[in-house]
């Protein structure tokens, strides 16, 4: 770029200094002053160029060496032409004849030959210049095939990277995939031999727990005369006992059931099942008052019989908590703050929330002996819910009812 500002005021020199040569001899309708006038002018625009110049060619020394060299030169070329336009101006004054006296002769001759060195200089100082731009050329072509070919290395080594890091995920997906299904054989084995387990340990004990039961049935039935109420007391706790352990392990074999049943997805009417357990409930307990409130057109899709059984268990709680009230009442509907969000409420015992951790273990109770339970139904309750990739939370306050909140 400098060098082309260079050659630019280059060209522009010699249209001033050619100008200064010809003033003498063009416009010959011009008076000699006018002429001289029109010479000052291009001296004046040539020296204006000459610090132009200099200041184009400071990048080079050896271009600035020449413009000095030339600037030097058209001083002197300079004083020569201005001393012979004073003296023509002084002839053609004094109305002196055409034939020009030796001492214009030889500024002629001074003229001439300072004027073709200072071409001579402007000349030598285009090669420094084009060398420059033919080297500046040169270099930015230079530039631009280094720069695509540093691009296509960028591209090769991205596209390299890429493969490399592909191969090296593809590489941990195979091994992550053959983990888990190595674990998920594992756990599939697992769940087996638990599932074995649980129906032997189930079947194991349901025979003795079936003959403790018989036997001290009968031992009531055949020998309650000749016992006395202790001891019939105690058979009586026996028998209780054995009843209660069977209603536990069958509990735990609902539970192992739930976690692993396959689920079959369909459209449910929510508040249709809550009135038929309801209603189901109630023909336990005719004489009993129950304010039951459920919002209709309430429905779910999730599977029928799980999501039975979870509404039963929710129900079944509300109408067991709520029956020491002498006003009890049982609520159904939707959550104001999530549309999708169900909730069971009712006005029972309730329980105290800093407790609330235990609620939906398996055999946790929140409650004495006042109310009958094995602490399973709201296990299973949450083994459902989650199993529709659902949540289920619960408030309460002692004496105040329970409210509980599901989203399946």
């Amino acid at each position: 770029d400098q060098a082309k500002k260079a050659i630019q005021m280059l060209d522009e020199m010699r249209r001033p200094i050619l100008s200064m040569k010809n003033a003498e001899y063009k416009d010959n309708h011009l008076s000699p002053n006018e002429r001289y006038q029109q010479f000052k002018q291009y001296q004046e625009q040539a020296f204006n160029l000459i610090t132009s110049y200099l200041a184009a060619a400071a990048y080079n020394p050896e271009l600035l060496n020449s413009v000095k060299k030339l600037e030097a030169k058209l001083q002197q070329w300079s004083q020569i032409e201005d001393n012979l336009w004073q003296q023509h101006l002084s002839l053609h004054t004094n109305n002196v004849s055409n034939n020009e006296p030796p001492e214009i002769q030889r500024l002629h001759h001074q003229s001439a030959t300072l004027f073709f060195q200072a071409l001579n200089i402007l000349a030598e100082g285009e090669h420094p210049v084009h060398t420059d731009i033919d080297n500046g050329t040169h270099a930015s072509n230079i530039l631009k095939i280094s720069g695509a070919i540093l691009i296509v290395y960028l591209f090769i080594l991205i596209f390299i990277f890429q493969t490399l890091k592909t191969r090296e995920l593809r590489h941990h997906k195979e091994e992550l995939e053959k983990k888990v299904d190595a674990r998920t054989q594992e756990l599939v084995r697992k769940n087996k031999e638990l599932s074995a387990f649980s129906y032997s340990v189930a079947h194991d004990l349901r025979a003795p727990l079936r003959s403790l039961d018989g036997f001290s049935q009968a031992l009531a039935e055949d020998y309650k005369e000749q016992l006395d109420d202790t001891a019939n007391d105690y058979l009586s706790r026996i028998r209780k006992a054995s009843q209660k352990m069977g209603s536990l392990i069958d509990d735990m074999l609902e539970l192992s059931r739930i976690s692993k049943e396959e689920i079959n997805k369909q459209a449910l009417d929510i508040s249709g099942m809550a009135k038929e357990i309801l209603n189901n409930l109630q023909a336990t307990q005719p004489n009993r008052h129950v304010d039951i409130i459920i919002e209709d057109g309430l429905t779910a899709h999730g599977d029928k019989q799980l999501i039975h059984a979870a509404l039963t268990n929710l129900l079944s709680n509300a109408w067991k908590y709520s029956s020491k009230k002498e006003h009890s009442i049982i609520e159904l509907g939707v959550s104001a703050q999530a549309p999708n969000e169900f909730f069971i409420k009712d006005n029972g015992a309730g329980f105290d929330e800093k407790y609330i951790d235990k609620l939906f273990n398996a055999f946790q109770r929140l409650h004495g002996s006042e109310f009958e339970g094995n602490g399973i139904g709201l296990a299973t309750v949450k083994r459902i819910v989650e199993r529709h990739n659902g949540s289920i939370r619960a408030e309460s306050k002692i004496d105040q009812g329970a409210c509980f909140y599901f989203k399946i």
